[in-house]
This record gives C-alpha cells, structure tokens and sequence, in this order.
C-alpha cells in the first residue's frame, strides 16, 4: 500500500511540475531577427517579453518592414524554446505593418497575426553535398558545408546534382547545405537505398548510403522544385553503381552479386529502334530486349522509363538487363548484343563468353 502511495505522490510531483513549466505567470522572451527583435537572436532582451492576455501570451511588433523573419518563443534562455516542429517559426510581411506574435503555453501553439503576412520563402542559390568525407566520397571534405569541392550542379531549375567515383566500400552519412551554410538543409534520417526517391527532411538529421563494391559510383540529387516556406517537399536520391568489368574487345560489359547478372551495353547513336541481349545458355538462346535506359549527360544519374526515350535528347546511353535467379550449375554462358536500327535494319557483336 505505501508503495502505491510513494507512486502516486511521485505522479502527482510529476504533474505539478509539468504544470508549473507552463504556469500562468511564467515569462516568455521572442527571440529572432532583425528587425523584427531589437536583438538578434537574444533569448534574455527584456525588450522581447510577451504580455499575458489570459491563457496566451502575446507581443506586438510595429511598422515591420517587408521581408521574410524568423523567430522563437523562449523561457529567457535556450534550455526551454519552441517554434515550428523544433525549428524556427517563418513567416513573411508582404506589406509594411504591425505583427502581432500570439503563444500559448498549454498547447505551444504560435501564431502570427497581421494585414500583410504571408507564407514565408526560402530562397536557394547553390547547394553543397556536406557529409562524412572519406573514401573519395564527398572528395573526402568532412562536413564543410562551403566546400566548392562538393558544390552540387543545377541540372533543372532547382534540382541539383553530383557524382563521385571510384568509391571505396562503406557506409557514408551526407545532407544537402543551401546556400553553403546550415541555416537551410535537407537530410533523411536514414539510410536512402539506392535509386531510390526519398522525402527529405528539411534540418534534419543525416541521409546514409552503403557502398557495397569497391570503386562504384555514387551519385546525389536534391530536388527542391516543390519546397514550401517550410523546407518540405524536397526529395533526395542517391544511386550507387558498382563498376562494371572491363573488357576492349566487346560492347558488353557485365557485373554480378549474389546469383544475378548485369549486363550492360553502350549505344552511341540515336538511331536506334531496339537493343535485344542473346543469351544462349546449355544450347538454348533467349532474346532479350533491354528493360532499362540510362542516360549518362549526367554519368547515369537519369534513369528513363524505356527504349524509346533515348530519342528524347543528343547524348551518350547505356542499357541494362538483370538476370535473376541464376541456377548453381551455370558457370558460364554466351551473350551478344544485337541493334536495330530505325529503318529496321540489324547489327549483332561478337559472342562473348562470360565465366561465373
């Protein structure tokens, strides 16, 4: 029985105490920008206390100016501040005026009140890859996030992209610094698999990929065509290609993992209608039409939906095809490449023996 009591005292000292971090006559300081706080970013500037109306606490800022802001509710320090999901609060003036800031304890809401506010923006110039450098990922720079040795490529209008070879096994953390500093970036919060299109998480905490064969190719992509004044809605990926063998005397290249085979071919030309694999194995031959397209504009980094998509634009591609599932038996087998062009008419490569 004085068990139970000891609990239920403990529960109830729990419960007051939860209730006296939001207590009626606590002090809340706005801490943010300039010129909306007379201090920046000063979580202690008495000049920033909110007014108690009530259950809410509110703070009336006049004759702000247009532009975007950012700010924090605080306790006086930054042990106890809320915002927007952990980070700051955004939003945008449009028209010159006062701004009211509203914060209820209780709930931890905050809104902002005024005629001319808006959704906030956020404007990205130039992206860089920052991470856990090594391996000749990331050119080995370890979490510089103005390093122009990782500063990404628009290949669309606010899609970027970068591409490291030669890449040792491992497993790398990376994320994606707007504008070469921390203020706005995007991570994941785990491991991305490769090809794989991911929601990014605006701030948050690090992306990761496994290299799993020495000397691939790693390639990053941080699409930020759909992000609101929030940071939501961007979406990372990163493609990892193993390195397939070489081999001068055919047009086919071939990798293999586990019991499948990838062979890949290369098409120079955009005057072709189809590109079919013939794999003959124990005498029988199978012609197999390529299940996927690569361009490599950007060393592989678009993957197309079909053949016929490499007619879209003026570049270098190769084609894939995945055989799964290979019997233990089958050591070796013969392949050959055969193209068909637009007029219907068809060239086939050597036969190339491939060894298990």
């Amino acid at each position: 029985m004085k068990k139970l009591i000891s609990v239920a005292l403990a529960l109830a000292l729990v419960l007051s105490m939860a209730v006296c971090a939001f207590a009626a006559d606590g002090t809340y300081i706005v801490a943010g920008s300039a010129g909306l706080c007379g201090a920046n970013w000063d979580p202690a500037d008495s000049s920033n206390t909110m007014t108690q109306d009530g259950d809410v606490y509110t703070i009336t800022y006049t004759d702000v100016e247009v532009g975007t802001y950012e700010f924090k509710v605080t306790d006086g320090s930054w042990s106890n501040s809320w915002g927007d999901n952990g980070g700051n609060y955004k939003f945008a003036v449009t028209q010159k005026g006062d701004i009211t800031i509203t914060f209820n304890p209780a709930t931890q809401e905050i809104t902002v009140s005024g005629s001319g506010i808006g959704e906030a923006t956020i404007n990205v110039d130039y992206v860089v890859a920052v991470g856990a450098g090594a391996g000749n990922f990331l050119n080995n720079v370890n979490w510089e996030p103005n390093n122009q040795a990782n500063l990404m490529t628009e290949i669309a209008p606010d899609v970027y992209y970068i591409a490291y070879e030669n890449v040792a096994v491992g497993n790398y953390e990376y994320k994606f610094a707007g504008n070469g500093a921390w203020t706005d970036n995007w991570g994941y919060g785990g491991e991305t698999l490769s090809g794989e299109v991911c929601d990014a998480v605006y701030n948050g905490s690090n992306a990761k990929v496994y290299v799993e064969q020495e000397g691939s190719t790693v390639e990053l992509k941080l699409d930020l065509s759909a992000i609101n004044g929030k940071g939501e809605g961007a979406k990372i990926t990163a493609t990892v290609t193993a390195p397939a063998v070489e081999d001068d005397s055919a047009d086919i290249k071939f990798q293999t993992k586990d019991n499948s085979l990838r062979l890949v071919t290369w098409v120079d030309s955009l005057n072709y209608q189809e590109v079919v694999f013939n794999v003959t194995i124990d005498g029988q031959t199978a012609a197999i039409p390529c299940t996927t397209v690569y361009s490599s504009i950007n060393a592989g980094g678009v993957k197309l939906d079909s053949a016929a998509e490499i007619f879209n634009e003026n570049a270098l591609y190769f084609v894939t095809y995945t055989i799964e599932n290979i019997p233990a038996e089958v050591t070796e087998f013969d392949v050959s490449v055969t193209w068909t062009d637009l007029e219907g008419n068809s060239n086939t490569s050597d036969v190339r023996t491939i060894t298990l």
